[in-house]
């Protein structure tokens, strides 16, 4: 009896024994990865000496928080995600947990790609990072993964010639500062799909039409580097109705001068001239919207040729103005010249004259008339063919870009 008691005894006391030293598997893993971090080096990369490190890169872009035309510049929130391995830090004895994560800290601790953006104005890239925006994750062969989320605004350079229809063509450039070729290699990690946009994403005066991949070798002195290319194209949605409709219909409001008639000369300058400034005052407004450029754009061939229609106006005008003060000039040089000195061949001369002057007026009006209506029929015309070519040349579509992925 005192054998079965001391037996089960002997059992309990194991049982209890095994619990109370069982550990939990990430707790080994743990203590694994602590033994091996303080051995680590983290200036050194991954193999050194041998192949190069190849670290896969993934875009998500939240948001296009702004495409700025006065500075020529892009800003995007995105999740920036690093692949690469580092065997020295794999843990393939446990099978138990096949990954572990680790918050901003550990990021600090390791070896990383010293990515940078080429073009960046600004960015949340260099700066501390935060349990909320990264995060750092080992994988038991040694894959780690590094995400991040971050800001960052770059240069654009925009073509305006076709301003305000105009498109432009992004780039958000990334490669290693310090290693060349020998020692990183970048690639898109997940091929064509490496590059994602949130359905969310909008913008008030632009639409992203798509985006797409590039890769390529860049050639310096200091040697080969790996860089990384991502293009985000984006199309005007303002258009021109702001501008071409309302300038349109001041061409044509200053038609209305060739109804008045030709001797109300004021009146038809006002008709010419508040076309003439309003039109001038659309084109200032229209450049604030863009950097300061050294061409032609779209918008000042078209408000150009407005204003010359509308000048064109002001000029009728004006001519048809200095004729009749040249024919009645030319009507008192005649009464000098016959030398009617006395009242009564003076009072006489001056009622033919206004008789001659009511046939003059007669004859004259005839001849005004032709000429407005001339004016009513070519220019509007002229008008018409020009806007019939210039909507052929600029507004015939957007940029294409060879392997674009639209949305």
């Amino acid at each position: 009896m005192r054998s079965k008691i001391h037996g089960v005894l002997f059992l309990i006391v194991i049982v209890f024994d095994s619990v109370t030293n069982a550990t939990n598997p990430s707790e080994d893993v743990l203590r694994e990865l602590h033994s091996k971090f303080a051995k680590y080096n983290k200036d050194l990369r991954p193999n050194i000496g041998e192949d190069p490190v190849t670290v896969g890169v993934s875009i998500y872009v939240l948001a296009v928080q702004d495409v700025s035309d006065t500075n020529m510049e892009f800003t995007l929130d995105i999740y920036f995600r690093q692949f690469w391995n580092d065997s020295r830090l794999s843990f393939e004895g446990n099978e138990a947990v096949d990954k572990i994560v680790f918050g901003s800290e550990k990021i600090e601790e390791i070896w990383k790609p010293d990515t940078f953006f080429v073009n960046e104005k600004s960015s949340s890239f260099t700066g501390p990072a935060t349990d909320s925006d990264s995060f750092l994750r080992m994988g038991q062969a040694g894959n780690i993964l590094m995400s991040k989320r971050m800001t960052v605004t770059a240069g654009c350079p925009m073509d305006f010639s076709r301003f305000p229809m105009d498109s432009h063509l992004c780039t958000l450039e990334l490669e290693s500062f310090a290693f060349s070729m020998a020692d990183i290699h970048y690639v898109w990690q997940d091929g064509d799909n490496s590059v994602q946009l949130s359905q969310d994403v909008s913008l008030p005066n632009f639409k992203l039409l798509g985006h797409r991949q590039r890769d390529l070798e860049l050639v310096v002195m200091s040697g080969n580097y790996s860089r990384l290319m991502m293009d985000l194209q984006f199309v005007r949605t303002s258009g021109g109705s702001k501008y071409f409709v309302p300038a349109g219909l001041l061409v044509a409001f200053s038609w209305l001068s060739f109804f008045v008639d030709h001797q109300k000369t004021m009146a038809r300058l006002s008709l010419g001239m508040a076309p003439l400034f309003s039109i001038i005052f659309l084109e200032m407004k229209a450049i604030e919207e863009i950097s300061p450029i050294s061409y032609s754009t779209a918008i000042d061939i078209y408000m150009g040729f407005s204003s010359f229609i509308v000048l064109v106006s002001i000029l009728v005008t004006v001519v048809l103005n200095v004729m009749e003060k040249r024919k009645d000039g030319k009507k008192k040089e005649e009464k000098i010249k016959d030398g009617k000195n006395n009242l009564y061949e003076a009072c006489e001369g001056q009622e033919d004259a206004e008789v001659k002057a009511e046939e003059g007026h007669v004859q004259g009006c005839r001849w005004w008339y032709w000429i407005d209506c001339g004016c009513l029929v070519v220019l509007p015309v002229i008008f018409l063919v020009f806007n019939l070519a210039f909507w052929v040349i600029f507004g015939s579509g957007n940029e294409d870009v060879d392997n674009l992925i639209e949305l």
